[in-house]
Formats: C-alpha cells, sequence, structure tokens
C-alpha cells in the first residue's frame, strides 16, 4: 500500500529555453539559460531519490519560442528543416513555405512547420537539457508541461507530438501530459486536492491569450499576447544588440551606460523600433493608452535627440541619467506605465500576487503554484498560500538596497497540500535546500 510520500511532485517554471549553441559555440544575446548541466545533475539528484513516483512539472515559459530569431538560411539549413517536419508532416516539402522578409529580420512566426524549425533549434542548441530529459522518461517518471506566454505554440497539436517524439520515438507518450490552452482550455493543472498550478499570464492583462487563439486570415498563425509581440519586434532586437538588457533591474543605469558609450547607435535602434510598438498598441485595440504611451515616448526621443545632437555641457549627467530614465521607463516597463495611467483615471490597481490569490480564492483552491514574475517568494492570504517558482535564468539587481547576481535555481516540491515546500538546488553541495526568509503575510 502507498503512502502519501510514494509520490513526489517537483515544480519549476520559466526556463526560456532559446536556439542555445544550435548557430555555433556561440550565445545569441536572445539566449537566457546557461544552465544545461546543472539542470542534468538536478534531474539526477532527484531520481536517486528512493521513490516509487516522482513527477517533473515545467510551468510555463519552458521552450522560449519567442526568443528564437534564426531562420533557415543554408542548403543543410533547409535539409534538416524538411527532415524534422517529415516527422509529422511527411508530403510536406520546405520549398512551399513563404519566409518573408519580417521574418528573416525578427524570427519565424507562429505556425506548425515554423514552429517545428524552433523546436529543432531549440533541442539541438541544449543537447545535455534533452538527453536528461529523456533519460527522467526513460526512467518512468512524468513530464508535465504547461503553456506559458512565451511558448504558445504549443497549441498546435503537431508541435506537441513532435516534442514527444524527440524524447521517445512515439509521437504520444502517458508520460508525457501537456496542459495547454488548445481548443480555448486552461493551461493548469491540479495533480492533489487543494494544489493548482499555472503559469500565471492569464491574470496579467499585457501577457493574457485571447479567447480565439488563432488569426482570422489565415487560421495558420496564431495570436500573440501584447507582451509577446513586444518581446519579438523590439525586445529581441535590444538583446541582440545591447546582451543582458532584459536581465538587470534597474534597467535605467544600463540604459545610461549604452547612452554613454554608444549613442548613435542606441538613437537608431530606438527610432526604428517605435513603429512595432505603435503597431503592438494598436493591435490590440489599446487606443486611449496608445496615444498617451506613444506621445511620452516621442517626448523621450526628441529630448534624447536634442541632448545630442547640441551636446550642451548644461545637461551634463543630469540630463542623461533622466533622459535613460524616461526611456527605460516608457520602453521597457509598460506594464508599470499603463498601471500609472489607470491610476490617473481612477482605476484600481493590484499587483500579480493579489491577482493570482484573488483566482485562487474564487476557485476555492489553497494553495497556488506559479511562475510568470520570476520572483521566488511565498505569500499567505488568510487560508490561501501562494508560491512562485521563480526563474532558472540569470537575473542582475544592480540596485544598492538589493543584491541579485547571477542563477538562482528555485522550485516547488510537494506530496500533498500539507507538505509543499519552495527549495534551492544548490549546484555546490548537489542537493536541494529549504528557501530560507521568503514567507510573507499580505493582503
Amino acid at each position: 500500500m502507498k503512502t502519501k510520500h510514494d509520490k513526489e511532485y517537483y515544480v519549476i517554471s520559466d526556463l526560456h529555453l532559446a536556439e542555445g549553441s544550435s548557430r555555433g559555440p556561440y550565445y545569441l544575446g536572445t539566449e537566457n539559460f546557461e544552465v544545461d548541466q546543472q539542470f542534468s545533475d538536478f534531474l539526477d539528484y532527484l531520481q536517486s531519490k528512493n521513490l516509487e513516483e516522482k513527477e517533473l512539472i515545467i510551468n510555463g515559459d519552458f521552450v522560449d519560442f519567442i526568443r528564437i530569431t534564426s531562420v533557415p538560411q543554408s542548403e543543410e539549413d533547409f535539409d534538416n528543416w524538411e527532415k524534422e517536419i517529415h516527422v509529422i508532416f511527411p508530403h510536406r516539402q520546405v520549398s512551399e513555405i513563404d519566409i518573408d522578409c519580417t521574418e528573416k529580420k525578427y524570427g519565424l512566426k507562429t505556425n506548425r512547420y515554423k514552429s517545428i524549425w524552433k523546436l529543432f533549434l531549440a533541442i539541438h542548441g541544449h543537447s545535455i537539457f534533452f538527453e536528461a530529459l529523456k533519460k527522467w522518461i526513460q526512467n518512468d517518471n512524468v513530464l508535465v508541461i504547461t503553456e506559458g506566454n512565451h511558448d504558445p505554440e504549443w497549441y498546435w497539436p503537431e508541435v506537441r507530438d513532435y516534442f514527444c517524439f524527440k524524447l521517445t520515438g512515439q509521437k504520444t507518450s502517458d508520460k508525457i501530459i501537456f496542459k495547454t490552452e488548445y481548443d480555448r482550455g486552461e493551461a493548469s493543472y491540479c495533480p492533489v486536492e487543494n494544489v493548482r498550478i499555472e503559469h500565471g499570464h492569464l491574470v496579467d492583462e499585457m501577457n493574457t491569450t485571447e479567447k480565439d487563439r488563432v488569426l482570422d486570415q489565415n487560421k495558420e498563425e496564431l495570436m500573440l499576447p501584447r507582451g509577446s509581440f513586444f518581446n519579438r519586434y523590439i525586445v529581441n532586437s535590444a538583446e541582440l544588440a545591447f546582451p543582458f538588457l532584459d536581465n538587470l533591474d534597474p534597467k535605467d543605469r544600463y540604459v545610461l551606460n549604452i547612452l554613454k558609450n554608444n549613442p548613435v547607435g542606441f538613437i537608431s535602434f530606438a527610432f526604428n523600433h517605435v513603429p512595432y510598438l505603435w503597431k503592438m498598441l494598436q493591435k490590440f485595440k489599446a487606443v486611449y493608452v496608445s496615444k498617451i504611451l506613444n506621445t511620452i515616448i516621442i517626448i523621450e526621443l526628441a529630448v534624447i535627440l536634442f541632448l545630442f545632437l547640441v551636446k550642451a555641457e548644461f545637461f551634463g549627467w543630469l540630463g542623461n541619467s533622466f533622459v535613460a530614465s524616461l526611456l527605460s521607463l516608457g520602453v521597457f516597463n509598460i506594464n508599470s506605465v499603463v498601471n500609472t495611467i489607470k491610476t490617473l483615471f481612477g482605476f484600481k490597481v493590484t499587483s500579480f500576487q493579489e491577482d493570482v490569490i484573488d483566482k485562487a480564492k474564487s476557485l476555492k483552491v489553497k494553495n497556488i503554484i506559479v511562475g510568470h514574475n520570476h520572483n521566488p517568494e511565498v505569500i499567505q492570504s488568510g487560508e490561501r498560500t501562494y508560491y512562485n517558482t521563480g526563474s532558472w535564468t540569470r537575473s542582475y539587481n544592480l540596485s544598492p538596497s538589493k543584491v541579485k547576481n547571477g542563477h538562482l535555481l528555485t522550485f516547488v516540491r510537494f506530496t500533498n497540500e500539507s507538505d509543499i515546500s519552495l527549495r534551492i538546488w544548490d549546484t555546490s553541495l548537489h542537493r536541494d535546500i529549504q528557501y530560507f526568509f521568503y514567507k510573507k503575510d499580505r493582503f
């Protein structure tokens, strides 16, 4: 007879695997996952435990399709792409698939065939990671994947089938479970009573998905959330030009350094990408907010141009710092700007944590496990407990009051509703330890 300790669940999220080293012995600026070997060691450690059943849950933003920007170029690329497509579509020829000018600059779009190319690059570029997952499945453990805002391509059944095939040699496996928003469902997982697992993006206005997931005009492309659209056309380009920009806080210091050392390049980048910001806002019919935001951006860019054209000593460090702060606020922290505008117009603004806890209350669930904001923490709110698994990507906080450098490999372990803890994979000790000084009472 099994006891409650015969099965353990491990929840991680926000790995953000892009194309890794698939295009050479280097990473592009859009790659955020650098701990393939540490992940492999982590799974080896979990499998060393004397338990009858183990389940790994990757809770959203696993493969970062949005960040994979390389397109097929050489004959070898197209041969590889066709070979991988034939796993799922035996008669499809890559010569029949168009790649437009926008895709050549920003990466392939979101249809089934192009998503398979992106997934192929991620698997090829993170071979150690995926070999570890294969071993996990071969050892009769379960892998559950929920959908986030950076991996909407899991929506396509063919992409899920391709993933299963690459890990098991079969298009389906009872050891690989997908929890996606396919067919208007919700990407959540409730393996035990009073424990709900979901990525968290559905309570985030900028990153929630539309009810109609597929674009009307061709039924082949996905409707990206606003935040994902912004990442595809603006943040990706920024990180290719200025690596690690999205991993740093506060961003105004990094922006200031770029302004000092490469003002022409940064101004050129900013002006070239304003149209995409406008397109994003108009695309989602944010009429009033878009007018205000674009006014802010235009004023910021005009001030930047003026400062560097006149080269006035009067502005000096203060002027440059002011511009950097404005630009980093207006361009890279759109959520903050939107919330400020909402406050000015009298709308109530709540935090991500509050919204998640409110959702748990409405669903009458005691424990809710999310990721999304990359901030590992536990919050107690009455009978409800909020757990955030954080992220396995590199992050740096340059604020004197908040020093956070490198990776913090956090995860949630649980067996039932009363045995849940936020933990850290310690790469030096090769074991997990309790994440102390984390529990907060709020709301």
